[in-house]
């Protein structure tokens, strides 16, 4: 049996309390995506 990964997170454009946007499918993408498979 693989390991399971649970992401608990927000999707899409959404502003933090100072006003910046951030995009959360690209954090997903980016960053979440690539250590999970590193990570096996």
């Amino acid at each position: 049996m693989e390991p399971l990964c649970f992401i608990l997170m927000p999707f899409g454009n959404k502003t933090d309390a100072s006003g910046k946007q951030i995009d959360f499918n690209a954090v997903y993408q980016d960053l979440i995506v690539p250590a999970i498979l590193e990570a096996g």
